[in-house]
């Protein structure tokens, strides 16, 4: 899939609602960067960070956030995703948020949202808008595949 991808704001709050810490997008040292390339740039008027493939073609963007003790509570986060100039026109944009990401990269959860599924016309394409998938183990084929109507 290639696309470019923009995190325009992120907001950690804590379960106890009690206190709340704004991510600068403006500082990309907060980001561990896994095959892909980051810029700051202003987007609709609003400072956002930039995430392409690096390589492309390498179908997976990763910036990690480190550093801040976030446990329980809520992710609040405005995103924006384009399909790249060379890109198939059968290709679907994925916007996906990682999280609980261990210190090997490869055990995490992930929420993706799928924007042109959430405008198609078939319901069962909508039911697939948004989707969840806990790596390695539950994969998002596998669980669609066993739940197939739902996921």
């Amino acid at each position: 899939m290639k696309m470019a991808l923009l995190f325009v704001a992120a907001v950690l709050c804590c379960a106890d609602q009690t206190s709340a810490e704004h991510i600068s997008l403006a500082n990309r040292g907060s980001f561990e960067l896994h095959t892909t390339q980051a810029e700051t740039v202003i987007y609709h008027g609003r400072h956002a960070l930039k995430l392409t493939e690096k390589p492309v073609g390498s179908g997976q963007l990763l910036a990690i956030l480190r550093g801040h003790p976030f446990r329980n509570g809520t992710i609040d986060v405005d995103v924006a995703g384009a399909r790249a100039a060379t890109a198939a026109e059968s290709d679907r944009r994925f916007i996906g948020i990682a999280f609980r990401v261990q210190s090997d990269e490869a055990h995490y959860e992930c929420i993706c949202i799928r924007p042109t599924n959430g405008r198609a016309q078939d319901q069962l394409r909508r039911n697939h808008s948004t989707q969840y998938e806990s790596l390695p183990d539950w994969p998002w084929y596998r669980l669609r595949k066993e739940n197939p109507r739902h996921l």
